[in-house]
This record gives structure tokens, sequence and C-alpha cells, in this order.
């Protein structure tokens, strides 16, 4: 018989022996960090991840987002040079300005050549500027009220369908007033992403279809959570007991998942691309949103997302990655889908308006383009608007405990069992702990 417990980056198992009523020991470290996300022989505490993203660029090869693993010391424990890792020329991605872009600038005091990496690991970000220019501004020009301060990767909106009176042109965002989602609670500003436990949000990571849908669950209001709710879906992969099962079955039935709906499996474990993101979002988009005076991006006619594409332009939630593009089988990030729902919430975060005890990320600079929506999203609190719409923080509010809710939301029928907010659990951390009862959570 033996007893296993985690013990930060290990895990013991500790066997008796009966005969001599010797206890022995064993420690495994936990290694889930390595090529694609998998095992590769060395401890984690020993590595970190780097990540690189491109903006208004590809990296070659393909995509915007890249991440390496480096290790710090070797598989036997031993140090390497001081436990860090300097990156290589080889380490760092060279990418390819989209057409009408050139002088690639990495981020202000975040350039990766030569950089020292620790156990955190580090992000990093390379900026293409319109060509005839110098460089790029840091963040990026404020596009327009309602779009989070103009901190956003993808300044730029499609073509409209055809040319008006005196000719084509391009809708400005000042154009464009935001659609509230419907069915989805855009008052409350709860917390919708909760980090991990390294202190880290982790907003250039990939998010998979299962952690998606399940903050769309979770927004819902509880009406009209409790008006879709479903514990069954026709999904080879999602079953009954699994922790996205109610979310996948809810979203499904609220007519959000309609793309998927048609394919024998679910895949709630792959990484989202930004076309099945945006045709979830069109999902919650009211009737009068038909997306007829969105022209389609470069990369999108034709493609099967490219209705629910134009309806989320339409509605001011979505933008292109530049170039007239939307990169729509490209991956979506962390980051991303933050900026995309606070759009959809009409949630306008401030980071002179914020708080200073507000929980803040190891991993999330003040000078990144997604700051202030990372801080809108992980951190719970009361607010007020003024007249010109702009948001400012009252009070920090804890953060909610969403295994309890969705707990309460099984034995309810999707209602909450009370209208007060069910306040998190002593010890219990982490997101996307949610969970039906007896199943095995996930990060989200």
């Amino acid at each position: 018989m033996y007893d296993t417990a985690k013990v930060l980056d290990s895990v013991v198992t500790t066997q008796k022996l009966v005969a001599n009523d010797t206890v022995i020991d064993l420690y495994y470290d936990i290694d889930t960090v390595g090529p694609n996300g998998g095992s590769d022989g060395t401890p984690d505490k020993y590595q970190a991840t780097v990540t690189f993203t491109v903006v208004n660029g590809t990296w070659t090869g393909g995509g915007t987002t890249r991440s390496t693993v480096v290790t710090l010391r070797n598989a036997a424990g031993e140090m390497a040079a001081d436990g860090t890792y300097t990156l290589r020329t080889g380490d760092i991605p060279t990418g390819t300005a989209n057409a009408g872009y050139a002088n690639g600038v990495w981020g202000a005091n975040a350039n990766p050549n030569g950089a020292v990496i620790d156990r955190r690991g580090a992000s990093y970000e390379l900026t293409y500027a319109p060509a005839g220019t110098t460089g790029p501004v840091f963040p990026p020009p404020d596009p327009g009220p309602g779009t989070g301060g103009g901190t956003t990767t993808i300044p730029e909106n499609p073509t409209p369908l055809g040319p008006d009176p005196d000719g084509a042109t391009t809708i400005l965002d000042e154009e464009v007033p935001l659609a509230n989602a419907v069915g989805l609670n855009i008052t409350e500003h709860f917390a919708y992403i909760i980090g991990y436990e390294d202190d880290t949000v982790r907003p250039l990571k990939n998010i998979t279809r299962a952690e998606a849908v399940t903050i769309f669950f979770r927004l819902m209001e509880d009406d009209y959570r409790a008006a879709n709710w479903s514990m069954e879906n026709p999904f080879s992969d999602v079953n009954a007991g699994n922790w996205h099962n109610n979310a996948v079955s809810t979203c499904l039935k609220a007519g959000a998942l309609k793309h998927f709906a048609q394919d024998a499996a679910f895949l709630p474990n792959q990484a989202i691309t930004r076309a099945e993101f945006a045709s979830i979002a069109a999902g919650f988009v009211s009737d009068e949103i038909t997306g007829e005076s969105i022209g389609d991006f470069s990369d999108t006619e034709g493609h099967w997302a490219a209705a629910d594409i134009r309806k989320a332009v339409e509605a001011g939630w979505i933008k292109g990655v530049g170039g007239n593009r939307f990169a729509p089988d490209e991956t979506i990030t962390r980051a991303e889908v933050m900026t995309i729902v606070n759009r959809m919430l009409d949630r306008v975060p401030d980071a002179e308006h914020m708080l200073p005890d507000m929980k803040k990320w190891l991993d999330n600079p003040e000078d990144a383009w997604y700051y202030e929506a990372v801080q809108e999203a992980t951190n719970e609190h009361d607010y007020d608007v003024d007249e010109f719409g702009a948001e400012s923080w009252t009070e920090i509010l804890e953060a909610r405990d969403w295994k309890s809710l969705e707990n309460e939301w099984a034995n309810n029928g999707g209602m909450s069992a009370s209208a007060e907010p069910v306040k998190p659990e002593e010890g219990a951390e982490g997101e996307g702990e949610a969970e039906d009862a007896g199943s095995e959570s996930e990060e989200a």
C-alpha cells in the first residue's frame, strides 16, 4: 500500500515495509513541459517557457505565436551556469511582415537577444509598423471608444461589403457601436479567468475548445443558462463526468456551437482557432446583427466561418491581424480571448482607474498591449462608469468559487441556489476547477 501527495514540483510516494517498519520516501519530479506540451526527460522545475508573438506579420513557417522550452539545469539537477538561461540567436524566431508593414521592432525594454531567462520564463513581442514609418507605437494607437483603451493586437477592420456612392470606405471603430451579447452578464464584473498557482496568467498561451466554451458558460445570466440547461450532447468525447460536459451541453443547446454540432467529436482539448472562437461568440449576437453590411477579410472569403466572423465584426467585438487579414485558422491566445470577451461585455478597462490592491501577474507587464484586458478579466470588482463610458474600479471583490457554483447549477437546473455570489472555499485555487460532481478538473 502507498499514498502519494504533490510536493511543490515533485510527487512523493511513501511506502512502508511491513517486515521492519521501514519507511521509504520516493520522489518523482513533475515532467509535463517539453515539445508539444509533453515530457522531455527533464524535470519542469529546471525549465522555463519563452513565448514569442508577432504583430502585423507571421513567423517563418507560419503562425503568430511560438513558444520554446529552455533548460535552466540538466536532468541531474546540476546548475547550468547560475540557474538561468541566456537566449541564443537560434532560439529567437524570424518573421515576415504582412503587406504594407515593415521595420520589425521588439517591445520596449523587451528585446530577447541575449536576454537572461529564469524559472518564470518570459514573453516577447515583435511588432511591424506600417511601411514608411520608423517603427511601431507601443501600445498600438487607440482605435476609438469601447475597445479597452486601444490595447489590442488587431487594429484593422475589413473592407465593407461593397462601395458606397463615394467609393469603398473602411468602417472606423467610432462608427461601430458595441452590441451587448445576448444572454451574458454585462452588469457584474467578476473574474472569469483565474490564473495559475505560480502567479502567472499565461496571456500568450493557447486556449482549448473546452476552456473557451466554459468561459461563456460561466458568463451566462442565470435565467438564460437555466432556459438552455443541458447535461447531454451528441459528442462522442464529451460525457457525463467530464469537467466540461455541462458547459458544452448548455452552450450547444443555446445555439453557440452550431458549427461543432455537425461533428461526431468535439475535441475538447484541442486548441481553438480564431475562426472557431469567433463562431462561438457570434452565437451570442442579437438578431439585428446580420453581418450583411460587413465585407470579408482577404483570407475569410469562402471560409466556413465567414458569416459568423462578419457578425462579430459588425457587433464591434473582433478585428483583423493587419493587412485586411483575420488569420482564421491560427490558434487564438488567452490575451486575445480576454480582449474580445471584454468587448462583448462592454467592459472598458483603464489602467489609470484600477485599484492598487488588485491581483497582478508575473507575466502581465504594464507595458504589454493586453495588460488592461488581462487585469479586467482576472480581478473581480465593483465599478462606476462616467458620462463618457470610462470605467473606474471602486472595490476589489473576492473571486467566485466556480467549482461550487457549477455544482449548484448542476443541482438547480442552471440556476444559482442563492442570489449572493459563492465565496471560494479555503484552499480553493486555480482556474477551470469547476466540474460536474466526481469529474476530473481542468485548467481553463
